[in-house]
């Protein structure tokens, strides 16, 4: 968890890049989202945002997206603060 915190990103994710070295990456190298489902680097870029104080307005035009739609999935992580 201090890992995490540490470099602005969930524990789940952490377990996974480093999870006895089977994804360095972090995610299989096949996965692809489907159709209209954010990326990892969608994600990515959301959190950047976040911890740059950006609204989520702003993130969703700069990724060309709903605002309802980073709202949901800010919302579905635990919110501006987790």
């Amino acid at each position: 968890m201090d890992i995490a915190r540490e470099i602005g990103c969930s524990a789940p994710m952490i377990g996974l890049m480093v999870r006895a070295g089977r994804l360095p990456k972090g995610v299989p190298d096949e996965w692809e989202p489907r159709s209209g489902c954010l990326s990892i680097g969608d994600r990515e870029e959301i959190l950047v945002g976040l911890q740059a104080g950006e609204s989520l307005n702003a993130i969703a035009r700069q990724l060309g997206r709903s605002p309802s739609t980073i709202s949901r999935e800010v919302a579905a992580n635990g919110g501006r603060e987790d």
